[in-house]
């Protein structure tokens, strides 16, 4: 099983899993058109309708006639797929992907619930968010209900509390994702998830 970032941030995320005979996307937050040049999906995977999730949805539509699943149970070819809900202030899921090994993909979420720490613990591959460093968000741009907004149980994932997540995590590779541009840096996620965890990561910013 391989895992690849087209885009990763606050902007824009868009995520491929794929076997030797199936590939995944999940999320559409990016170009359609350079997508579908590199990969033909077998199903399109959407883990919540916020924009920087589904912004290339209408023309992905137009090009790509793929079946397109929102927290269902399915089976997409040799790989079955299993929903678990997330934490954010609108429906919003997160997507295990099942073949000889276990990929799971968990974005928005301003907590991690038991469910998903379950997830977590048995993923073999795990892209997960880490959003913002505390620190940084304290003097980010934003009006203070913003800030509060990402900081609570619907908001997003902190380094900190991705660190946490992990520290049970038997993954073989682990991927921060949804970095924000403006409260996070690659060197603080890494830092302070690898500090926190005690686990090796990489970062995908795109």
């Amino acid at each position: 099983m391989e895992v690849k970032a087209f885009a990763s941030s606050s902007k824009g995320n868009c995520y491929l899993i794929s076997s030797d005979n199936t590939n995944i996307l999940v999320d559409i937050g990016y170009s359609p058109t350079k997508v579908l040049k590199e990969v033909k999906p077998d199903a399109l995977l959407i883990t919540h309708y916020h924009q920087d999730h589904i912004s290339g949805l209408e023309v992905f539509k137009k090009h790509c006639d793929c079946p397109i699943y929102f927290g269902e149970n399915i089976r997409i070819g040799d790989l079955p797929i299993f929903t678990f809900e997330a934490s954010h202030d609108t429906e919003a899921y997160g997507y295990t992907v099942v073949g000889d090994e276990r990929v799971t993909v968990m974005l928005d979420s301003g907590e991690v619930t038991p469910e998903m720490q379950v997830e977590i613990d048995r993923a073999d591959k795990l892209i997960i968010e880490s959003n913002y460093d505390e620190r940084l968000l304290d003097f980010a741009p934003y009006s203070e209900e913003l800030k509060d907004r990402i900081r609570s149980d619907t908001g997003h994932l902190s380094n900190q509390q991705t660190g946490e997540a992990l520290k049970t995590c038997k993954a073989k590779e682990i991927y921060l994702a949804h970095l924000s541009e403006e409260s996070n840096t690659t060197a603080y996620a890494k830092q302070t998830v690898e500090r926190i965890s005690g686990k090796s990561v990489e970062v995908f910013r795109r």
